[in-house]
């Protein structure tokens, strides 16, 4: 007598194993999005730090577009004032990315969108 599966055994198998599929991928989908979210978050963090520490040490109005972390932001702009007063403004992008609006709420929360002044007062990141 030869032992091997049935088709309704296989069957079982192929249906267990796409149950589990179903269950498993969107957590890698999700995972995926939290780390654009952080990073998205600690690019515009590096980018408020790095612009006011050049204001500071240099005197100078910094240029965004000189540095990293601000020309990889996808839910953020920066926008320089150019006057050499210390003062840029982080606003936000009505984007479709998925996870811009959880960075919004969180950016917000750090005080990290709108109007932030230099010099006058201290910058929290």
């Amino acid at each position: 007598m030869k032992k091997a599966f049935t088709y309704i055994e296989l069957i079982f198998v192929i249906v267990i194993i796409g149950i589990i599929s179903i269950l498993v991928i969107p957590k890698f989908s999700a995972t995926k999005n939290d780390a654009k979210l952080i990073a998205e978050v600690q690019n515009l963090k590096v980018c408020v730090h790095d612009i006011a520490k050049e204001y500071t040490t240099k005197n100078i109005e910094p240029n965004s577009n000189k540095i990293v972390a601000c020309n990889n932001l996808s839910c953020f702009k920066i926008i320089n004032n150019n006057n050499k007063d210390g003062f840029i403004k982080v606003s936000y992008l009505n984007s479709y990315i998925p996870y811009c609006q959880r960075a919004k709420s969180i950016v917000s929360k750090q005080q990290l969108i709108g109007n932030i002044k230099f010099g006058m007062r201290s910058v929290k990141y």
